[in-house]
């Protein structure tokens, strides 16, 4: 079930980046999770101007670990 604007903007509006970024992460890490990681997203986005970039920034640290653990 994906958390609506105000539960999403609550789970991390409080956050400072370092914690942001390590939730983010551990949403992404986790399979089960990612739908609802990719959820919030989009609900933060309106929030947090530099959620897209933080997105883009995990999303391209776990395709280089993947690329790296398939050599």
């Amino acid at each position: 079930m994906s958390p609506s604007r105000e539960e999403a903007k609550g789970l991390v509006g409080n956050r400072g980046p370092e914690e942001s970024v390590d939730f983010f992460h551990y949403l992404y890490t986790q399979p089960r999770r990612r739908d609802d990681a990719v959820s919030l997203q989009r609900a933060l986005a309106a929030h947090h101007p530099d959620t897209l970039e933080l997105m883009f920034g995990l999303w391209l640290e776990d395709k280089r670990t993947l690329a790296w653990s398939t050599r």
